[in-house]
């Protein structure tokens, strides 16, 4: 199936929904009993779960399926609260012959750069857009340079 014909498929469900109302809601009631139900329950039962691994473990299942974006959800909150209240300039080449504020300025440029790098990741993991060549080109290379800043200084990143 071509993605036109599933947008055009996904329309015409919609139209059907404005149409055939009543229907639809009593749809959605089955629907809701028949599968949300279960699925809740099991649900609580991986969460009771993922929560005693990450108690005896550190980390949980999830971590191990998918660990971009269970470090995206800890990086970004962290770099962001770094950004805004950290206390220090690490000691960076080419930070010597510099000034304090001028250290200041280029330090809160590179974390703003990570931050942005890594804000772009999940925008990218939350929506699914389609774009042109040249978009993804200049976007890859925007997230590719947070990072590579990211794994230059990791080791500096403490307050």
């Amino acid at each position: 199936m071509k993605f036109e014909d599933f947008q055009k498929q996904q329309k015409d469900y919609k139209e059907w929904r404005k149409i055939h109302f009543i229907q639809s809601l009593f749809i959605s009631v089955y629907d809701f009993f028949r599968y949300s139900i279960w699925h809740i329950l099991d649900d609580t039962m991986f969460e009771i779960k993922w929560g005693f691994q990450r108690m005896f473990r550190g980390y949980d299942d999830t971590a191990f399926w998918n660990l971009d974006r269970y470090l995206l959800d800890i990086i970004l909150p962290v770099l962001t609260e770094y950004r805004e209240h950290g206390n220090g300039i690490p000691i960076v080449d080419g930070f010597e012959e510099k000034s304090f504020e001028e250290k200041e300025k280029e330090w809160n440029r590179i974390l703003d750069t990570m931050i942005n790098s890594f804000q772009m990741i999940k925008e990218d993991d939350e929506n699914y857009s389609i774009h042109d060549k040249e978009w993804y080109e200049k976007h890859y290379a925007q997230i590719q340079e947070g990072l590579q800043l990211f794994a230059k200084y990791y080791q500096t990143l403490w307050d």
